[in-house]
Formats: C-alpha cells, structure tokens, sequence
C-alpha cells in the first residue's frame, strides 16, 4: 500500500500546484506451474481525490477563481480498479517472457460519472536479466478504453512502460524509463489525453 500526498499538478495542462491525495494497493502473486512456466495475478485499486484548497487570504477575485479550480479539479475524484493474470515463460536461464491481460474499472465521483469508463490491456513484458549487463522490466502493449454512454470517446491505441538497466560497470549503470499512457483531463470536451514519456 502507498499513500502519496502532493501539490504537484495532475497534468501540464493546469498551471500551479494542485493539493491532491492518493492511495495505491497493488497485491501481486505468482505460481510457478512448471521449471519454465508460471502464471501471474494482479490487483491495483487507486483511490485519487483533489480536496478543496484551505487557503483564504487574498482578495475575493483570488478566491472566486481558486473555487472555480477547486471544482474543476474535484471531478477528477476517482476510484481506479484493475486486475489481471499474466502467463510467464522462463526463456533465460534469469529471464522471464510473459503475455498478459488486465480488465479495470475507472470509477469517478457522482458530479461526473459521465466521465466512467473500461479499460482492457492486453500486454507482453519481458523481465529479469537479458545479459550479463542489460535488465529489464519492460512492458508493452494494447489498450482499449470504454467511456460511459455521453461521455468521452473510446480510445484504442499503444501503452507501455517500465524500463531497462545497462551496467556499464559496478560503479556505473544507465538507466532508460519510458511510459505512454492515457491520463484524465479537466476538459470537459476532451475527458483524457495521451502522456509519453
């Protein structure tokens, strides 16, 4: 379990820190079924609220628009849910191979439950050492996102993330991270975007 409280902003699209909270539990299990194949399961339940801003001092223009920031905000309050089984095979004396699929739920507050929405991923991953040098805990794949009726549009396209670990030395080692994913947007003509990084 992990509990995060920030004022860093949901997206690039907002401008100054936004307080938020969020709480992640992300059990995991593995079966080993054989020398070289096991089978994965995985919940994450993501619980993700904007409280209202505490501060009050300045001028009534001031706090009108940090009101009006408030509630663009809180219709980001969410509850994410998602889990999954993933098929591994040990195709490396330290490396795994593994193709999975996950099924989740995003579940918003009741002010925009338009925004409610599936998800499906089907994924393949490769983990452990490669080489002697190179590491992985790579992940890449498809993602289907279902809106509620009246909301946002599906969306179908390519998720990744995870990342690899060179070792140049013992005492020197490159690291490459990477993530494409969908995240939600206050914008009420267009609920999420696309973030790659």
């Amino acid at each position: 379990d992990e509990y995060v409280q920030t004022t860093v902003p949901p997206g690039t699209e907002l401008t100054g820190p936004i307080q938020s909270t969020m709480n992640t539990l992300a059990p995991t299990a593995e079966y080993r079924l054989t020398e070289r194949f096991s089978v994965g399961a995985n919940y994450t339940w993501t619980h993700i609220q904007f409280p209202a801003s505490s501060s009050s001092s300045g001028s009534s223009t001031d706090n009108t628009l940090q009101t009006q920031q408030d509630e663009n905000v809180q219709q980001l309050d969410r509850d994410e849910q998602i889990g999954g089984v993933t098929l591994f095979w040990k195709a490396l004396p330290r490396a795994d191979i593994g193709r999975g699929y996950q099924y989740g739920t995003k579940d918003f507050s009741s002010v925009s439950s338009n925004r409610n929405a599936t998800i499906q991923i089907l994924s393949g991953q490769l983990r452990g050492d490669v080489t002697s040098k190179l590491s992985s805990n790579f992940r890449i794949g498809i993602l289907h996102r279902s809106g509620a009726q009246g909301g946002a549009p599906d969306f179908t396209g390519l998720t990744m993330g995870g990342g690899w670990v060179y070792r140049l030395s013992d005492r020197t080692s490159f690291t490459l991270d990477t993530e494409r994913a969908v995240q939600e947007s206050v914008f009420e003509s267009a609920q999420y975007y696309v973030a790659s990084s």
